[in-house]
């Protein structure tokens, strides 16, 4: 069954950023992820929760998706933005 794993992302060094995308978006591609959307500003539909941007990505099971995150090149990912961006990430078991 796949999942997704949706993330909200507040950047604050657009710069270092760069680093970090073009590292985490090899490591999803490498590891059976597939974007559904990348840095998408959303529109408020209801409520109150509006992240500036988000990612959504498929992962084939949630195994795939732990595998990807626990990898060493996401760790490595992880690194270049510890100071670029805060991050929130949900793991979202897809529909039967």
């Amino acid at each position: 069954m796949p999942v997704y794993l949706v993330t909200s992302v507040e950047v604050a060094d657009p710069e270092k950023y760069k680093g970090y995308t073009a590292a985490g978006h090899a490591a999803v591609i490498k590891h059976g992820g597939r974007f559904l959307a990348e840095g998408a500003s959303p529109s408020l539909v209801e409520g109150t929760w509006l992240p500036k941007r988000v990612a959504i990505v498929e992962f084939p099971s949630a195994e795939a998706a732990m595998t990807f995150y626990n990898s060493t090149d996401y760790a490595a990912a992880r690194e270049k933005r510890r100071e670029a961006a805060r991050f929130n990430m949900i793991l979202v078991p897809g529909a039967n």
